[in-house]
């Protein structure tokens, strides 16, 4: 039995495999947020979780990843790279994400969030134009 382009990806991702991880990405069919059957871990909090810094910035530079997607227990990406003492990929996460201690919840930051209006923004406007 073949393992799924998903599966695949994960495996790699938790191994440190930077080339193979590209590679598999390149297939616009793949979901990159995929979640394992056991435990809803994704191919980023597993790269995450082992410190494999070349995969997470990888990763977090692809249209469409979840930074934020916690695993089926409600573990972020940034808390177990945080909890694994990983500080270089804490440091890459934490420009795309940021914790509110009070709620125990990971967002994106004020940078990231801005980005994504503006792109929603922009898409908005597009709509609107190819309407007329």
């Amino acid at each position: 039995m073949s393992l799924s382009k998903e599966q695949q990806l994960f495996d790699a991702a938790f191994r440190g495999e930077l080339e193979k991880v590209e590679s598999l990405c390149n297939d616009p069919a793949l979901n990159i947020n995929w979640q394992h059957s056991q435990g809803g871990f994704t191919p980023l909090y597993v790269a995450c979780e082992k410190g494999q810094v070349g995969v997470v910035k990888y990763l977090l530079s692809l249209k469409g990843i979840d930074p934020n997607k916690p695993q089926n227990e409600g573990a972020t990406p940034f808390f177990i790279a945080g909890e694994k003492g990983h500080k270089e990929v804490v440091s890459l996460l934490s420009a795309t994400t940021f914790f509110f201690p009070q709620s125990g919840f990971f967002h994106l930051s004020p940078k990231k969030k801005e980005e994504e209006e503006r792109k929603e923004e922009e898409k908005k406007k597009k709509r609107g134009k190819v309407g007329k």
